[in-house]
């Protein structure tokens, strides 16, 4: 049976997953434990869930410098990678279903191999803890941020870097969006600061080199649109019909439609030849900006407030949708007071009806979260 596992990782080390049971009328019951460890000696930093062929895989990384993996379709530990440094970003591969990404505090990113955990590339970039990790749908390519405040994009087909840029403040956190056809090598991507969310995209060149005979050779990354709030943002993902959910403090979330962004088309090489640097920059130091003279306010997109508990921000946010229904999806958000909120989202016609399906209040201090399709293995 289908269902959704929402995971969530504590200050004091504890990981706890949650299923929802839909056959369930009782919104208090909706949300059922299905997991928990202890297996960290330290705070959990970062959680990624992920296919791998029929089983739902959890990955779970702290700053005791271990990693744990966990098969939480059958409810499971996996293994777990000593990987010698705090481990601040975790990201399965989501057409590579063997392999899954990691992002450390010095600043590397490695792409392990899921079977037997052997590290299969060590890409080194950042001059700092990196921030942010997030896998093209199409498995071919990656992105990163750090403290250094770079995004860099990744070919990862070769381990090489493809683009370097600088950005005018830290992000926190950024993604792909997974909702996009898997081979729209120019889809979108998002990234998440303190007041704003940007929308980017790379544009591609329609230049070949031996090394990227499976990605396109990339030369800069398109200006993209800024989206503006007076609050603190916490929070961001992708959601289905090209939208995308924002949380910030005091339980605030924002709808926002953002199909309006076209993606660029690949650029000729003449067109190519004629760009600063052409591809011999490749690789080089540029600046993104978004759209500054032009930024959208989130006060003006679809609101609303959800209680989340005194001082209770939302410290992440999910949208998952089940296979069989392309117009609504489930809003997964857990705040940092231990409030678990589970809502239904529907969008027709660009119209946002959100409605709260069911709620599990916990004592506990949650630091990060993360939510996916799994296929329930305990049921008999």
């Amino acid at each position: 049976m289908t269902s959704i596992i929402f995971l969530i990782g504590t200050y004091d080390a504890k990981l706890f997953g949650f299923k929802l049971d839909f056959d369930e009328t009782d919104p208090s019951k909706l949300i059922k434990p299905h997991l928990f460890t202890e297996d960290h000696a330290g705070c959990i930093r970062s959680i990624a869930t992920g296919k791998v062929g029929p089983i739902t895989m959890a990955a779970t990384g702290a700053s005791d410098s271990h990693m744990y993996l966990y098969n939480v379709s059958y409810s499971k530990s996996y293994g777990v990678v000593d990987q010698g440094d705090y481990v601040t970003s975790i990201e399965f591969i989501p057409s590579k279903q063997s392999y899954f990404l990691t992002g450390c505090e010095d600043g590397n990113i490695r792409l392990y191999r899921t079977k037997d955990f052997t590290p299969m590339l060590v890409m080194k970039g950042h001059r700092a803890p990196v921030t942010g990790l997030s896998a093209h749908p199409s498995g071919r390519m990656a992105l990163s941020t750090g403290k250094d405040k770079r995004l860099r994009l990744w070919n990862l087909m070769s381990g090489k870097q493809e683009i370097q840029t600088l950005l005018e403040e830290e992000c926190f956190f950024l993604s792909w969006n997974k909702f996009d056809d898997v081979s729209d090598l120019n889809s979108h991507f998002l990234l998440l600061f303190q007041h704003s969310v940007h929308i980017h995209s790379p544009q591609a060149s329609s230049i070949r080199t031996p090394e990227s005979v499976f990605s396109p050779t990339y030369s800069v990354f398109n200006e993209g649109q800024e989206y503006k709030c007076s609050h603190h943002l916490t929070s961001v993902c992708w959601c289905f019909d090209g939208h995308i959910c924002v949380g910030g403090e005091e339980g605030d979330i924002w709808i926002v439609n953002v199909k309006s962004i076209k993606s660029p088309k690949p650029k000729s090489k003449k067109e190519f030849s004629k760009q600063k640097g052409g591809g011999k920059d490749v690789g080089k130091r540029r600046h993104i900006d978004a759209d500054k003279s032009n930024p959208i306010s989130l006060e003006s997109c679809y609101h609303s407030r959800i209680f989340t508990g005194k001082g209770g921000r939302v410290k992440g946010i999910h949208c998952v949708s089940l296979p069989s229904d392309k117009h609504s999806g489930y809003l997964c958000l857990a705040s940092s007071s231990g409030i678990l909120v589970i809502l239904k989202i529907t969008i027709e016609k660009s119209t946002v009806n959100i409605v709260e399906i069911g709620r599990k209040e916990l004592d506990i201090r949650v630091v990060t979260s993360s939510a996916g399709l799994f296929e329930d293995k305990t049921k008999k």
